[in-house]
This record gives C-alpha cells, structure tokens and sequence, in this order.
C-alpha cells in the first residue's frame, strides 16, 4: 500500500503511469493520508481488509503530524507506524548539508530530531 503525505490521487497516478507506463497498477493500494497518527485505526482497517505487507510512506515530512525537530513528533509517529504491524519503507528528506554533497552518503542524516534514525 502507497501512503501518499503529497500528492492527490490524480497526481499519483500520473507518477505510476510516468514511472511505470499507462494502466492500472493490480496490488498497488493508494492511500491519501495527512498525519500518520490521526489515520493510524484507518490504515489498520485497510491493511486487514487487503492483507497488506508492505507500506510506503511518502513522506516523513508530510505524514508526521509535527515539528520534525521535535522528539515527541518522531516517537508519535514510529509508535504509530509500529503498531501498523507491517514492514514499510519511510521516504524522508536528509539535511542540507547532505543534499549539498558536504557529506558522505554513509554519513547523511534524516532532517529532525535523533530519534528518525530508529526507521532505519
């Protein structure tokens, strides 16, 4: 399932059909989704209905509900994420500096508090 903090279905769906050419996608489920925390008993009730494995969840930024800088905004949402009960995978934005080539790829941080680091 494709949890979606940025874009609307239309506009995903023209990523899919960019990335992927024209057609529908079969076992792909799109989700729009604003906070992660607020969401968390509706994306439980999808991920049952569908037998869901796997999460993307694109982004941190968007689906947090908070300051990433904050700790209680990391912990709020890696709670929530944990008691999805599924694997998933985070797409999250790394710091400037990182984004400017200052850094080593093995030394690139999530942006926001220390506590985005357990996602990975």
């Amino acid at each position: 399932m494709y949890v979606d903090g940025e874009l609307d279905q239309y506009e995903h769906d023209e990523r899919c059909a960019q990335l992927f050419g024209a057609g529908e996608m079969s076992g792909l489920y799109y989700v729009r989704c604003r906070n992660l925390q607020i969401q968390r008993d509706y994306l439980k009730l999808m991920i049952s209905k569908h037998g869901i494995q796997f999460l993307v969840l694109d982004s941190i930024t968007k689906l947090a509900g908070g300051k990433l800088e904050e700790s209680e905004t990391a912990k709020a949402y890696i709670d929530s994420l944990d008691s999805l009960k599924v694997g998933s995978l985070n797409i999250a934005h790394i710091t400037k500096s990182a984004q400017a080539g200052d850094m080593r790829p093995q030394d690139q941080k999530v942006f926001g508090a220390s506590q985005w680091e357990q996602l990975l």
